[in-house]
């Protein structure tokens, strides 16, 4: 089982490669700086309150470094990919479970879609795609916790005076 647990955990990382990309652009194109929330009292929020167009310079960043995030997500896209498709090779009913729910989710639309030239920081198939990678974190976390339950119980039925089967 432990093997399962490595191979969910790699696709589980891979997935926040890709979303830590994706959050980043539509967040600067929402106007935020460093995912300031606007409501909050931090540093970033007062700098940005201050700052003569503090908003449309967090977009023009999202404009100009944008294409390129999108870019370098849709390269992790494509390692996610292999980590996903590492999953046909787990044993436990879980893992392999774990990868169909994650191809139902659609995460094999992702590198197309981020490489679309259409989709820029402001677009519905930006967020999308933000949506699918939610989805498969969310999965791939519960399937993460569902092994490493599993390989806690057997280590305690395994365990000299553990309970028995």
């Amino acid at each position: 089982m432990t093997s399962d647990l490595s191979l969910i955990d790699t696709a589980l990382d891979q997935a926040r490669v890709v979303d830590d990309f994706v959050r980043g652009v539509i967040t600067l194109g929402d106007g935020r700086l460093g995912g300031v929330d606007e409501r909050g009292g931090t540093w970033g929020e007062r700098l940005t309150k201050r700052l003569p167009g503090g908003r449309s310079l967090a977009r023009a960043l999202g404009a100009s470094y944008g294409p390129e995030q999108l870019r370098k997500a849709a390269n992790a896209a494509d390692e996610l990919l292999d980590a996903v498709a590492g999953l046909t090779g787990a044993t436990g009913a879980t893992a392999l479970a774990a990868h169909i729910d994650v191809i139902e989710a659609g995460v094999e639309d992702l590198p197309g879609l981020l490489r679309q030239p259409d989709v820029t920081a402001s677009s519905p198939g930006l967020r999308e795609a933000h949506a699918t990678l939610s989805r498969t974190i969310g999965i791939l976390t519960e399937a993460k916790a569902r092994v490493l339950l599993a390989d806690m119980r057997s280590a305690r039925r395994d365990e000299p005076g553990g309970p028995a089967g």
